[in-house]
This record gives structure tokens, sequence and C-alpha cells, in this order.
């Protein structure tokens, strides 16, 4: 079941085609492990009290994943991936066929 993270949180993303929603959900996942262990070793004390608009973009985007790391680790990233006509198996395969009960959609749930 998708559902939306406190706050309301939620966003979408279009991509061009199948493959291509694949790969950015694959990078998107990257990304966010990545910025979770950055912003792990990341010492908020010496900026505390600076204005976001004073920091350096770095300091800033690690000062924000720092406060929202909870979310961070929560956070998922689902294509959603019509059914089309064609049958190949690849990158796609695994995000397709979510009807209700299928085993996809239980895959998707354990996530």
């Amino acid at each position: 079941m998708i559902t939306v993270l406190t706050g309301g949180f939620k966003a979408q993303v279009a991509a061009a085609g199948r493959r291509a929603a694949a790969r950015h959900h694959h990078a998107l996942r990257k990304v966010c492990g990545e910025l979770l262990a950055e912003s792990a070793e990341f010492d908020p004390e010496p900026v505390t009290g600076t204005p976001l608009e004073r920091l350096s973009v770095r300091q800033s985007c690690l000062h924000r994943a720092y406060r929202f790391r909870a979310v961070l680790r929560r956070i998922d990233f689902v294509p959603v991936i019509s059914p089309g006509s064609s049958h190949r198996r690849g990158p796609v395969t695994a995000f397709r066929d979510r009807a209700p009960g299928s085993a996809a959609e239980e895959d998707a749930d354990r996530r």
C-alpha cells in the first residue's frame, strides 16, 4: 500500500519511458542513502543559529538532511509503470503487475 508520509510529504517524478522510470528509482534510492550517510557524520553544532541563507549550499543541504533524517530513512521511491503490451523482462519487470493480490503488490508492500 502506498502511503503519504507524516505532514503530507509526497512527490511525483514523470519519466519519458519505463526504463527511465526504473533508472530514476534506483538513482533516487542511491542518492538518498548517500545523503543519509553524509548527514550521519554531519555535526550541526558549528552552524546552529546561523541562518540557512548564510550557509554554503552543501552545509545547508546537510543541515536540513540532518534535521529530517528520520523522514529520509522512511521515504521510498515507487515507480508506477503501466503494463503496456510488451512482456519483455528487464529492469522494469519488478515494477509491473500491481493488481490486488499479485506477488508484485505484496513485494511492494514489504518495502
